[in-house]
């Protein structure tokens, strides 16, 4: 599966910061979760940022560093609008 959509994937990453940003926090919410489950967490995400109830401690660290990091490569707060929650 991954192989089949990897280069999708890496093209959208690379087409923005924010896009980046996303495909790092879907990252985070696929960890040791059935896919069916994903929506509803990357729901969660957008409407609650790094309080969503399906981010354990170790999901919230890793989101915090890539908020944090996405502040770093010209982060002007779009991804909020986009659905990225700080």
């Amino acid at each position: 599966m991954y192989r089949e959509h990897q280069a999708t994937i890496q093209a959208f990453a690379a087409e923005s910061p924010v896009n980046l940003l996303q495909v790092g926090i879907f990252v985070q919410a696929t960890i040791n979760i059935h896919l069916e489950q994903v929506p509803r967490i990357m729901e969660s995400v957008r409407a609650e940022g790094r309080e969503s109830k399906y981010f354990s401690v170790y999901k919230r660290r890793a989101y915090d560093a890539l908020v944090s990091e996405g502040e770093g490569f010209a982060y002007d707060g779009s991804a909020v609008s986009q659905g990225v929650r700080r």
